[in-house]
C-alpha cells in the first residue's frame, strides 16, 4: 500500500515539474535551441525562395502560388517534427504566417520588385526603414516618372524627403523639417517608432505585409544576426508585438551572378503600437507600404493613440503609384490660398487619384482573375474628422476650393449607362452621332443614345476613366487592363488600337486614340446602331482584285485558318479587316482608318473548314450571307445582302 502511495506521489511530483517547466517555456523566454531551429527552417524556406529569383533577383509574381505550395511542403516537415504549431496561408495577400512551437512569429513575404509590400502645427517625421534596399529602385523610377508619368503641374521630386520639404515651403510658419527628423535605414528602430507622438505629420515609406492573423505590419530598420541579438527581443516576439521575417539581399553582378543572402528583420504590429507608442496629438499618418490599409486594425490602433487621420494602401502597391500618388497628395494638401482656403484630406485624397487613378496599375496581378487587386489609397479617422483635416487646422465646415469632378468609372456603367448623366452632372448637347437622340456632355465627355444603343466618347475628361484608365495613360499599361478584363485587341498602329469584348452576351467595341504612346481620346459603344448608313458600293479596285483572286484560289477547298489571325484590306482611306479570335470572327469596315464608327459590322462564331455564313450586320440589322475563301496568306472575301441583293464587298483580303 505505501509502495503505491508512493508511487502516485512520485508521479503527481513529476507531472508538478513537468508543468511547471512548460510554463516557464512558454513564459519566460525562447532558447537557443529554439532560435535555431527557427533558423533552419528559415533557411529551407529562403532557400526554396532563391530557386524562384529571376534574372534580377525577384520572384515573379506568377510563380507566387507554386512557391507558396512549395513553402507550405517545408512548413508540414515542421509540423511532424514538433518545431512548428501552427500555420495560415493567406493567398490573398501571397504570403504566409508560422508559430513556431517555441512562440516565434514569422511571415513569409515573397520578395517581389517594385514592391513596397493638426492646425497648431509641429513636426514634420519622414521615416524610410528601406532607403538603402530601395535606393537603385527609386533612381529609375524617379527618372521614369521625370521623362514619362510627370505631365504635372508639380515639377519636384518624388521621394519622402521632397514631399516633407514641400509642406515646411507653404506652411513654414507651422511646420518644422530638418535632418534630425529623416529616419532611414538603421534608424528606423522600435525607440524610433515609439516616438511617433512627437510628430505631428509622419511620413512611412518601406515594406509592409498583411495576414489575416497578424493583419498589418509595418517593417523596421533592425535586422538580427545570430541567437544573442535575436534574445534581446524574443519576449515581444512571443507576445507577438512583432513579427520576423526574411529577406533576400540583392546584389546582382555578372561574375557572382544572384548571390544568395537573407536578411532577417522584425516588424511590428498593430499590438506593439498598443503596448509601445507613445500618445498622439491629432497627428496625420501617411502609410506607403503593402497592406497598410488592407483593413482598419492597424490604423485604429494608431487612432486608438491619438493619431486624427491615417492614410494607406488596401492591397500591395507598386513602389511608382506610392511614389506618384503621396506626392499629389500632399501637394494638393499642402495647396495655400488665402481667398479659398486650403485643401481638407479628403479633397486632397480625391485630387491624388484623379491625377494618377483611382487604383494602382502599375502592379501586376493575376491571382485571381474574379479580383481587381489593384491598391487604392484609403483612409481612416474617427467621425470622418478627414473632411474638416487641414494642414492650417480642423475646419469647423470644409472649406471650398478648386478641385477636380468626381471620378467615374464607365466600365460600371456599360448597362446602365444612363445613369452617367446624373453622376456626372451631364449637360444637354447637339446630337453628333445619332439623330434625334439623348446626347450629353461634360468637361470633354460625351454621351448618347437611342432606343438601347449607345456611343459615349472622352476627348479630356481626367475625371472618367475606363477600367482605371486615365487619358494620358500609356497604351502598353491600358493594354494589359484592358485584355485582364476579356477585352481583344483587333488593330493596332501608332494612332490607333481596337477592342472587342462581349460582356454578359452584348458586343461592345472600343477605339483609343493616341500620341507618342498616350492615350488622347477614346470611343465606346454597343455595336448595334439602329441607323442605316449607306452600304459600300463595290468599286473598280475590288473587280481587278476579285478576278485575279479566282484564278489563284483552290477550286473547291477552304484550309483552316489559324486562330488569332487579322486578314486586312484597304481601298484609299476605305479599311476592311477580318479578325479570329478564339474561334470569335469580327469583320468590320471603316473610312478614316477606323478614326470613326464603322460602317458595318459583323460578328459571329468561327468553324474551321466553314466557308459561307449567313448573320445580321450589327449596325444595319439586315441579313447578310458571308463567303470565305482562303488561299496561302490570302482570303477572298464576298459579303452580300440577303434582305436587298446589294453588294457589300467582293476583295482578296492580306493576311497581317
Amino acid at each position: 500500500m505505501k509502495k503505491k502511495i508512493y508511487l502516485i506521489s512520485f508521479l503527481i511530483m513529476v507531472i508538478g515539474i513537468l508543468s511547471v517547466i512548460i510554463y516557464v517555456r512558454k513564459n519566460n523566454g525562447i532558447t537557443k535551441k529554439d532560435f535555431n531551429n527557427y533558423i533552419t527552417y528559415d533557411d529551407k524556406i529562403l532557400k526554396k525562395e532563391s530557386e524562384y529569383f529571376n534574372e534580377n533577383g525577384y520572384v515573379e509574381n506568377d510563380d507566387i502560388p507554386q512557391l507558396l505550395n512549395d513553402v507550405e511542403k517545408i512548413i508540414k516537415d515542421g509540423k511532424k517534427d514538433g518545431k512548428i504549431e501552427e500555420y495560415f496561408i493567406d493567398s490573398d495577400n501571397n504570403n504566409i504566417y508560422i508559430k513556431f512551437s517555441s512562440g516565434i512569429n514569422y511571415l513569409f513575404i515573397p520578395f517581389e520588385q517594385d514592391k513596397l509590400s493638426n492646425g497648431e502645427g509641429g513636426r514634420i517625421l519622414t521615416v524610410e526603414p528601406s532607403a538603402s534596399a530601395y535606393s537603385l529602385n527609386h533612381s529609375y523610377l524617379l527618372t521614369t516618372i521625370d521623362k514619362y508619368d510627370n505631365d504635372f503641374e508639380y515639377k519636384g521630386s518624388f521621394k519622402p524627403t521632397a514631399t516633407a520639404n514641400l509642406i515646411k515651403t507653404n506652411y513654414n510658419d507651422m511646420y518644422e523639417y530638418n535632418e534630425k527628423y529623416i529616419l532611414k535605414d538603421k534608424e528606423v528602430t522600435f525607440d524610433s517608432f515609439k516616438n511617433w507622438g512627437d510628430s505631428k505629420i509622419i511620413i512611412f515609406e518601406g515594406h509592409g505585409g498583411y495576414n489575416k492573423k497578424l493583419h498589418s505590419c509595418l517593417s523596421t530598420g533592425q535586422s538580427f544576426v545570430g541567437f544573442e541579438e535575436f534574445s534581446k527581443y524574443k519576449e515581444e516576439i512571443r507576445k507577438g508585438n512583432i513579427v520576423l521575417s526574411s529577406f533576400p539581399q540583392i546584389e546582382v553582378t555578372e561574375e557572382k551572378g544572384i548571390p544568395y543572402s537573407p536578411v532577417r528583420q522584425y516588424l511590428i504590429t498593430s499590438k506593439f503600437v498598443k503596448n509601445y507608442f507613445e500618445e498622439m496629438d491629432n497627428s496625420l499618418v501617411f502609410l506607403g507600404a503593402c497592406y497598410s490599409g488592407k483593413d482598419d486594425v492597424l490604423a485604429k490602433a494608431l487612432l486608438d493613440k491619438g493619431a486624427a487621420v491615417v492614410v494607406g494602401y488596401n492591397d500591395a502597391v507598386a513602389m511608382q503609384y506610392e511614389m506618384m500618388t503621396r506626392t499629389m497628395f500632399f501637394y494638393a494638401l499642402s495647396y495655400r490660398d488665402e481667398e479659398n482656403g486650403s485643401y481638407t484630406v479628403t479633397q486632397a485624397l480625391n485630387y491624388a487619384k484623379n491625377i494618377i487613378g483611382q487604383n494602382d496599375l502599375f502592379m501586376k496581378f493575376k491571382r485571381n482573375a474574379k479580383e481587381k487587386h489593384r491598391a487604392e489609397l484609403v483612409c481612416f479617422s474617427k467621425d470622418t474628422i478627414e473632411d474638416r483635416y487641414a494642414l492650417d487646422g480642423i475646419k469647423e465646415t470644409p472649406l471650398v476650393v478648386p478641385i477636380l469632378e468626381k471620378t467615374i468609372d464607365v466600365s460600371e456603367y456599360l448597362e446602365n449607362y444612363t445613369k452617367l448623366v446624373n453622376e456626372l452632372n451631364m449637360k444637354e448637347t447637339e446630337s453628333w452621332q445619332f439623330s434625334n437622340s439623348n446626347s450629353y456632355t461634360a468637361n470633354n465627355f460625351y454621351l448618347e443614345w437611342k432606343d438601347n444603343t449607345f456611343n459615349m466618347k472622352n476627348e479630356g475628361a481626367s475625371n472618367v476613366e475606363l477600367y482605371g484608365i486615365n487619358i494620358g495613360d500609356f497604351i502598353n499599361q491600358a493594354d494589359e487592363v484592358l485584355q485582364n478584363n476579356s477585352w481583344t485587341c483587333t488593330f493596332a498602329d501608332n494612332e490607333m488600337q481596337q477592342y472587342m469584348a462581349s460582356i454578359n452576351g452584348k458586343p461592345y467595341i472600343l477605339n483609343i486614340y493616341l500620341t507618342d504612346k498616350k492615350i488622347v481620346s477614346w470611343y465606346l459603344n454597343n455595336w448595334v446602331e439602329q441607323e442605316r448608313p449607306p452600304v459600300l458600293a463595290e468599286n473598280s479596285e475590288d473587280n481587278s482584285v476579285k478576278d485575279d483572286a479566282k484564278d489563284d484560289a483552290k477550286d473547291d477547298t477552304n484550309e483552316p485558318v489559324n486562330n488569332n489571325v487579322i486578314y486586312e484590306y484597304t481601298s484609299g482611306e476605305f479599311l476592311s479587316n477580318l479578325t479570329i479570335t478564339d474561334n470569335q470572327a469580327y469583320l468590320g469596315f471603316w473610312h478614316n482608318y477606323g478614326m470613326s464608327s464603322s460602317d458595318e459590322d459583323f460578328s459571329f462564331e468561327w468553324i474551321d473548314g466553314q466557308n459561307e455564313y449567313e448573320v445580321i450586320g450589327n449596325r444595319s440589322q439586315k441579313k447578310f450571307k458571308l463567303t470565305f475563301n482562303q488561299n496561302a496568306n490570302e482570303m477572298q472575301i464576298v459579303a452580300t445582302c440577303v434582305d436587298d441583293g446589294s453588294s457589300l464587298i467582293n476583295a482578296v483580303y492580306i493576311k497581317k
